[in-house]
């Protein structure tokens, strides 16, 4: 608790300093606002002071970092704030991505980190220092970690086994230990001895849990490739990801091209025994594999011209496009199995959060919020 102290009013200090050298003004900071207007969760998220910027009373909410928040979380929050109690509001922080600062600005939302960068359009300002490089934080879960953190969150009894869990996750036993102890180290999950066993467990409530290792959730998507063929599920046998699945937990309309995920192993399996084909959808004289050579478990084509129409297409068979447009759907090819945590038909709600979470689509980013708020915790 000392230490959060200590770092926000560090924050606050240096904010003062970056005002008073960068532009010549001190903010004048006050009391601190909104104890007993905000909702509970803004004054967890934020320090809230009172201050004055170029003659113009406005508040500064100094982020707590308690839990990482996406662009989308924090405009929503300004926005609150703005609403209960009447004044600008400008977020401070001490490190933001590149991919954050631009959804910030594209999101209008006034915003100071001492030393790199203010944008601040209600003053017609915005600068950055160049000189300093804003990079993603190196801390994400390993891909066993994440898939282990997930099933904790899904099955938090505090009763499975360390071994129960390398078996539904198809992983070794040492692998699941690694996991475990990465967990620990990062205070979300404890172990308690059971006998000769340690039980792994959450280390708070799940919601808590999620609050705090979302942060760490890096996107499972490795790449995606555009299916044209068949889109049965009974064919495919896979669980919806990406759009499709959060269609299924919120309002959000379907894309066009239905989404699915499957592990990359399991992709590359099926190039092998023949069940995708690269084909050429490019305009003008249709083209046929000459030649067909097995590599490295990925079919490689040759094409030669050929005036006669291509083969019809096989049930159970599907093509691989280059292009959007041409697919029938697509497919997520993930770094690990969606399968063992998926939930009726879709990858689980946390991977699928992870995958969706830096979309710059405002719909999707409420749609994730829906998502999540409609979890029994």
């Amino acid at each position: 608790m000392l230490q959060n102290l200590r770092t926000k009013m560090q924050l606050s200090a240096t904010v003062n300093n970056y005002l008073k050298i960068t532009f010549g003004v001190q903010p004048n900071f006050g009391y601190k606002a909104g104890a007993k207007k905000l909702p509970l969760y803004l004054l967890q998220r934020f320090q809230i002071v009172e201050g004055e910027l170029f003659n113009t009373k406005v508040l500064f909410a100094f982020d707590k970092r308690k839990t990482r928040l996406t662009p989308y979380e924090i405009k929503k929050s300004v926005e609150a704030i703005l609403r209960f109690l009447h004044k600008p509001v400008i977020y401070c922080t001490e490190a933001l991505t590149t991919v954050e600062a631009f959804r910030l600005i594209k999101y209008r939302v006034q915003f100071i980190i001492p030393g790199r960068q203010a944008y601040l359009p209600d003053f017609m300002i915005s600068i950055r220092n160049r000189g300093q490089q804003i990079s993603e934080p190196k801390h994400h879960f390993t891909p066993v970690a994440q898939q282990v953190f997930i099933f904790l969150l899904q099955n938090h009894s505090g009763t499975t086994t360390p071994g129960q869990i390398a078996e539904k996750l198809g992983y070794s036993n040492m692998s699941v230990s690694r996991a475990l102890q990465e967990l620990e180290n990062k205070e979300l999950v404890r172990r308690i001895s059971d006998g000769r066993k340690k039980i792994p467990q959450l280390a708070a409530d799940r919601k808590t849990i999620w609050e705090k290792g979302r942060q760490y959730l890096f996107n499972p998507v490795a790449s995606v490739k555009f299916m044209v063929g068949e889109t049965k599920k009974t064919v495919l046998q896979l669980p919806e990801a990406g759009v499709t699945a959060l269609s299924k937990y919120s309002m959000l309309a379907d894309d066009a091209v239905k989404t699915y995920a499957c592990r990359n192993r399991e992709f590359e399996k099926m190039i092998k025994n023949g069940n995708f084909e690269m084909v050429d959808f490019k305009e003008g004289t249709p083209k046929v594999p000459a030649r067909v050579q097995i590599q490295d478990n990925f079919e490689t084509v040759d094409f030669k011209e050929d005036t006669h129409k291509s083969p019809a297409r096989v049930p159970g068979k599907f093509e691989i496009a280059d292009f959007q447009e041409d697919a029938d759907f697509q497919l997520e090819i993930w770094k690990y199995n969606p399968r063992p945590l998926s939930d009726g038909g879709t990858v689980d709600i946390f991977s699928l959060y992870a995958t969706l979470q830096h979309d710059p689509d405002e719909r999707v980013q409420a749609a994730l919020e829906e998502m999540m708020e409609g979890v029994e915790w």
